[in-house]
């Protein structure tokens, strides 16, 4: 077929589909060689079915933005319960506080990191001054919590 040819209506003497082996696919045939493929992919390992990117994370700076925001909504929670109740803590909770105080100081990093994408000098400054001040809550945060002392955390946090 010459060139000037090839694509026009009279050049196509049939109309077919996708050719797979060198023989064209109708939607028939498509339609069984998916049911022949889709259980052997069932077959093969999770990770041959695991997502391009690794699925199950946020990029790292959304999740040092999620946990920043988690952060922002836990700290009232945890404070309000130990200003509720700090004589019904058992020892176990007050180590779930010191872990979440811990936790508290390793997304102070995060913040941290995330203001050094901040282009606006006294907005960094102060989102700066935010993050040594919540290492400084969070590290007298833990005394309150080793002490057991209630009223203390509440004051500090």
């Amino acid at each position: 077929i010459s060139g000037s040819f090839a694509f026009s209506p009279s050049a196509q003497s049939r109309r077919s589909g996708t050719a797979i082996g060198g023989q064209p696919l109708d939607r028939k045939s498509f339609g069984a060689q998916i049911l022949a493929v889709v259980p052997t992919i069932s077959l093969l390992p999770e990770i041959v079915k695991a997502d391009v990117s690794d699925g199950t994370n946020l990029p790292q700076g959304a999740q040092q933005f999620q946990k920043a925001l988690r952060l922002k909504t836990d700290i009232p929670k945890v404070r309000q319960r130990v200003a509720d109740g700090a004589s019904e803590i058992d020892k176990a909770e007050w180590d779930n506080i010191g872990k979440f105080l811990r936790n508290a100081y390793a997304t102070a990093e995060d913040m941290k990191a995330m203001a050094a994408g901040i282009a606006n000098p006294d907005n960094k400054k102060r989102a700066l001054q935010d993050v040594d001040q919540l290492k400084k809550y969070s590290q007298a945060g833990d005394v309150s919590v080793n002490k057991k002392d209630g009223p203390g955390f509440v004051a500090v946090v």
